[in-house]
């Protein structure tokens, strides 16, 4: 959050009626009950089928929660103003500690949410050697990049308070950049999780029809790739100046790609 010149002001005060609270409001609503209709699907599917409830399911749940967190500090975003431009929060120190629990809360749902796909693959293909070394590989490179994103979330800013009080001597990273590469990570570890096990697949040998339908099942997950470029494309958005109004479009994308994550 920046300090405001005159004609940002003037700019903001003339445009008083931008609002995109209810965009981010549908966003969340929607993409959150469908996580938890495809959580509850999965369930019931395991118990009708009398398979047991594993490691990749409980790490879909996990996921589940965090997604919910970062809706409900979603929500109170919007409460505070979010969709709005800056000039308009009730509280803008609170709305910069929300966005920043967003990341947080994102970053956490997202990798949750890959790691029970690796697990997936290893319940599916866990007698192929070289697949589960290259699930490790992606699940540490997951690992690491949410890390350094989660520290870069808190520590953006020296000292933290920076954030959300300008005036504070100290310095804050590069926005576009601090938001840019771990998206741009996450974009390809998206890509490595949805297609680790399809040239497995392709190798097998089962009738072409079977083998094409295999394929477009894990396909299925691709969804969750556009989302992540679609996200990643809406970083360069990102402001300290309009941070309200500017940072709409990529938490809209941050909830589309978990809530279809699923």
């Amino acid at each position: 959050m920046a300090t405001l010149s005159k004609q940002e002001i003037e700019y903001e005060l003339a445009h008083a009626s931008d609002n995109e609270g209810p965009s981010l409001i549908a966003a969340y609503t929607v993409c959150l009950s469908l996580a938890y209709v495809a959580v509850a699907l999965r369930f019931i599917s395991r118990w009708k089928s009398r398979n047991a409830v594993l490691a990749d399911d409980w790490m879909l749940v996990v996921g589940l929660l965090f997604t919910s967190g970062q809706v409900a500090v979603g929500f109170y975003g919007v409460h505070l103003g979010a969709g709005k431009h800056i000039i308009f929060l009730e509280d803008p120190v609170m709305y910069v500690k929300g966005f920043m629990l967003i990341e947080i809360f994102y970053t956490v749902a997202a990798a949750t949410i890959k790691f029970s796909t690796l697990l997936l693959y290893r319940r599916i293909f866990g007698s192929n050697r070289t697949l589960m070394v290259s699930c490790w590989v992606v699940a540490g490179i997951v690992a690491s990049y949410s890390i350094a994103q989660i520290c870069m979330s808190i520590f953006a800013c020296t000292p933290v308070h920076k954030a959300w009080d300008p005036a504070t001597p100290g310095t804050c990273l590069n926005t576009f950049v601090a938001a840019t590469s771990p998206a741009a990570i996450n974009v390809v570890a998206d890509f490595a999780t949805v297609f680790l096990p399809l040239p497995l697949i392709w190798g097998m040998r089962m009738q072409w029809r079977r083998k094409i339908q295999l394929i477009g099942i894990f396909m299925l997950g691709g969804f969750v790739i556009f989302a992540s470029v679609w996200r990643a494309a809406t970083m360069k958005d990102l402001s300290h100046l309009d941070a309200s109004w500017a940072n709409v479009n990529p938490c809209i994308w941050s909830i589309v790609e978990n809530g279809t994550g699923k």
